[in-house]
C-alpha cells in the first residue's frame, strides 16, 4: 500500500511512472477539503515492495482543486526534464509544471489551456513523441449545453517550442464530439501517439475508443 485515504477525503487518480533516475514513481491526487487538493508523488528504489516520503508536486500553499496528473520526460533543450500535466480548479483548466531533477523539486507552474467564459477543461495527459509534447484533454468549451463533465469533447494541443524557460503550445483540435471522455495518450513511436477516450450517453456510461495522431 503506498497511502490509505482518511475519511471524509480520498486519493484519486494514480499515475505510474518512470523516472529518469530509474525510480517507479507514483502521481496522485491528495484531497485535503472538498475545495482543496494537491498533486502528490511518491518514489519506489525496489520496484515497488516500499514507498518513501510524500513530495507536493503541485498545489502546495495554494486552495485550489489540482488532480488527475499525468507526467513525460522530454528534452527542454539542454538537458532532460519531467513535465507533470494536470487539471486545477475551479473552474477547471490545464495546468503543467517541470521537473530536471527526477521529480525532486517542480517549477514553472502554467496554465497551457483554460477556456473563456468560466467554462471547463480537465481529465489530461500528454506523451513525449520525437521532439514535441501531445496533450490531450476534454473540454466542454464548445458544447450546447454546459453541465461539466457531460457533454464535454475531447482535444488536443501540441508543442510548437520548446526551450528551458518554458513550452509554447499550438492552437487546439478536436478529434471527437461531444459526449467523449477521459483520454489518454501513449507514444507508439517517434511519429506518431495513440490518443484514447470514451464516448457514450454520459461521462459515467461510455466505451472506449482510440485513435492514432501523427
Amino acid at each position: 500500500m503506498v497511502e490509505a485515504s482518511t475519511n471524509p477525503y480520498g486519493l484519486w487518480e494514480p499515475f505510474l511512472f518512470v523516472a529518469p533516475d530509474n525510480s517507479l514513481q507514483v502521481y496522485y491526487a491528495r484531497e485535503l477539503a472538498l475545495n482543496n487538493q494537491d498533486v502528490v508523488m511518491r518514489r519506489s528504489h525496489d520496484g515497488g515492495a516500499s514507498w518513501g516520503p510524500l513530495t507536493t508536486v503541485a498545489g502546495a500553499g495554494l486552495v485550489t482543486r489540482d488532480g488527475m496528473p499525468g507526467v513525460a520526460t522530454y528534452w527542454d533543450g539542454t538537458q532532460t526534464a519531467m513535465m507533470v500535466i494536470f487539471e486545477s480548479g475551479y473552474p477547471f483548466r490545464i495546468v503543467t509544471e517541470k521537473s530536471v531533477d527526477s521529480g525532486a523539486t517542480w517549477t514553472q507552474r502554467t496554465t497551457i489551456y483554460a477556456p473563456p467564459g468560466g467554462l471547463s477543461a480537465g481529465s489530461p495527459q500528454i506523451a513525449s513523441v520525437g521532439s514535441h509534447l501531445v496533450a490531450v484533454f476534454m473540454t466542454d468549451e464548445n458544447s450546447s449545453q454546459h453541465n461539466w463533465p457531460n457533454y464535454a469533447q475531447i482535444k488536443t494541443v501540441a508543442s510548437t517550442q520548446i526551450s528551458p524557460n518554458g513550452v509554447r503550445w499550438s492552437p487546439s483540435s478536436a478529434i471527437a464530439g461531444a459526449s467523449s471522455y477521459w483520454p489518454g495518450a501513449y507514444k507508439k513511436d517517434d511519429g506518431n501517439v495513440f490518443l484514447t477516450y470514451v464516448a457514450g450517453p454520459s461521462y459515467m456510461l461510455s466505451l472506449p475508443v482510440s485513435v492514432i495522431g501523427r
